[in-house]
């Protein structure tokens, strides 16, 4: 089985010995595109650019759905005159219309089963193979850690003062009321259970989304 890999650091494993990230742990041959800091379009790209019907299997490791690529990686997490000009007339909606696009570009493409699943834990997508749990929750989660507060996107450093000058006004316009409280609680992950300081997965946390996603291929090539 061969299965072609396209995500960004936190499936590159930013921060662990590239054996001990997940790709490495699965147990299938494969080809892994990732790339630290790569935006979604960039993810895209990869995938078109390396697709063929030699894969038995694609699997997509969707980014923060704010970043875009004009040389560098750029978000809400990155704030300069760019991310603010970039932004100054988009809506979540937009943002997550973008998101879906992207996704159907993958899906159209592809002739073969697609597991996604995202980063951060943006809105749930009801595609089949599109995990219900973003990365970041599971490990929450196995940390014993469960959010009280909820937020349709996320990244780390939202909170930090030069970010919060964009931020805070995008998510008093279409976040939840206590986005804040939902920011927080994802950021106190880090350096905790199975995060690094920065918030990547630690080497352990690799091994356990690897054992998830291969039970999901298993479930798959078993059909």
């Amino acid at each position: 089985m061969k299965i072609l890999i396209c995500g960004d650091s936190w499936t590159s494993g930013y921060g662990v010995d590239y054996k001990d990230s997940w790709p490495n742990l699965i147990g299938y041959g494969y080809i892994d595109t990732s790339e630290i800091g790569a935006s979604n379009d960039l993810i895209v790209t990869r995938f078109l650019e390396n697709y063929n019907d030699t894969y038995d299997a694609v699997i997509i490791g969707w980014s923060g759905v704010t970043r875009f690529w004009d040389g560098k990686a750029r978000d809400f997490s990155s704030v300069d005159n760019n991310v603010v000009e970039y932004y100054k007339d988009k809506s979540l909606n937009d943002i997550l219309v973008n998101w879906d696009n992207q996704i159907s570009k993958i899906l159209e493409t592809a002739k073969v089963p697609v597991i996604q699943y995202s980063v951060f834990g943006d809105i749930p997508i009801n595609k089949d193979y599109f995990l219900e749990k973003s990365y970041l929750e599971f490990l929450a989660n196995k940390s014993g850690v469960f959010f009280n507060y909820q937020i349709p996107i996320f990244e780390f450093d939202w909170l930090n003062e030069n970010n919060l000058k964009m931020t805070e006004s995008f998510g008093e316009k279409y976040f939840p009321r206590k986005w804040k409280r939902a920011c927080v609680e994802r950021e106190n992950l880090r350096g905790t259970g199975y995060f690094l300081d920065c918030g990547h997965p630690t080497a352990e946390g690799h091994k356990l989304w690897a054992e998830y996603i291969k039970e999901k291929l298993n479930d798959i090539f078993s059909k």
